[in-house]
């Protein structure tokens, strides 16, 4: 395998000023911007939107090429790495993806021909690994989204779609709060009649979580009541949320504001109305989800890394 003595890929550090919560789609941008490389291909679209050019490996087998360097994401670890061709020299920048969860829950999507996916627990402090099949969480569903709750707990949205080829068995989706010492379901329910997925969850204040079900559909949970307050089809105004594994459809930024990601352009969340707006059209069509980091929104539309700059 050759010289025992070659030197191994140095190791450098990202840090970041908060805990980021990303994608690996978003793992590139937040790269570039802590080691100060921005894309030489970035063009201004207008009307506060930017083109990285292409900048959005999804594998760790495609990169892209800044100042001079290749970069990549290895999935699904979420790690950076960067390799200059003219001096050969390779940086592993280590995981982006930081999370805060003492036991952090991942979901699973069915293998080929298989329907329902469990949960995977990793306990940090014990460094143990617990996996919940669908029968002990959701009969042949899937969980989709996911977010912390107090007391332990957490609150999760399923899918009822199968894995490649496989037999859709459930009708409907449903949302759970799960006690995440126990690991026992302590309530479920179709609140929304006849959903086959619920896309995305985002807390909110007092109680409320905003979701997306459907692609489509924005509704407001009262996670005390445990009852849907508000739901708006948004489809024909705002086209289809952006998809992909861990869509990332909702984008906190500047003051807090709540913006969610269409195929369409941007929306934001008008707080008094309960209503998702069109704030800005996008030039292009909105394909994965993002995040918010040092005054803009990334996201991508095919292979192109965007962005944009909310007021």
């Amino acid at each position: 395998m050759g010289d025992s003595k070659t030197a191994m890929p140095r190791r450098q550090e990202v840090t970041f000023s908060k805990t980021v919560r990303i994608a690996v789609l978003v793992s590139v941008v937040l790269a570039f911007a802590a080691a100060g490389i921005t894309a030489a291909e970035t063009r201004n679209l207008g009307n506060g939107f930017r083109d990285h050019g292409v900048a959005v490996p999804i594998s760790n087998q495609r990169g892209a090429a800044a100042a001079g360097n290749i970069w990549t994401v290895t999935y699904p670890q979420c790690g950076v790495l960067s390799f200059n061709p003219k001096t050969r020299e390779l940086k592993d920048y280590g995981e982006v993806y930081k999370q805060n969860w003492p036991q952090y829950p991942r979901s699973g999507t069915p293998a080929y021909g298989r329907t329902g996916g469990g949960l995977f627990f990793w306990d940090k402090e014990k460094r143990a690994a617990t996996v919940l099949r669908d029968a002990d969480v959701v009969p042949d569903e899937s969980t989709l989204s996911m977010i912390a709750l107090p007391g332990g707990r957490m609150l999760a949205g399923t899918t009822i779609s199968p894995g490649t080829g496989g037999e859709k068995k459930a009708a409907e989706a449903v949302l759970y709060v799960m006690d995440l010492t126990t690991r026992k379901i302590e309530w479920q329910a179709a609140v929304l009649p006849g959903v086959q997925q619920y896309t995305d969850l985002l807390a909110g204040p007092k109680g409320l979580v905003y979701g997306i079900a459907d692609r489509k559909l924005f509704f407001i949970f009262d996670t005390v009541k445990r009852t849907v307050v508000a739901k708006q089809d948004v489809e024909a105004e705002l086209g289809r949320a952006a998809y992909h594994q861990g869509p990332r459809v909702f984008v906190v930024g500047p003051k807090g504001r709540v913006y969610a990601l269409f195929s369409k352009g941007i929306a934001r969340l008008d707080a008094k109305s309960n209503t998702l707006k069109l704030v800005a059209q996008s030039p292009l069509p909105i394909g994965t989800g993002g995040d918010y980091f040092k005054g803009r929104i990334y996201f991508s539309s095919g292979s192109h890394l965007l962005s944009y700059q909310p007021d």
